[in-house]
């Protein structure tokens, strides 16, 4: 895992878009989708899905519970 990647990850839930979270970040959205790719592969797993139009993160209920704690 990439250093940069958790942080990529984090921004893209906060902004809700990959689109704004490039722009706030300031690295071409490209770039940033790849990272995230990339991160999904070496986890074996998706980690957020944008069907619907709205970016939703899929691990949300297995982090909650943990944060709270």
């Amino acid at each position: 895992i990439e250093f940069r990647q958790p942080h990529f990850l984090e921004a893209i839930i906060d902004y809700g878009s990959f689109r704004q979270a490039s722009v706030a970040l300031g690295v071409e959205q490209s770039a940033l989708s790849a990272s995230i790719a990339k991160l999904e592969r070496v986890l074996s797993m998706h980690l957020v899905s944008d069907r619907d139009q709205a970016l939703q993160p899929l691990l949300q209920n297995r982090i909650d519970p943990v944060i709270a704690a």
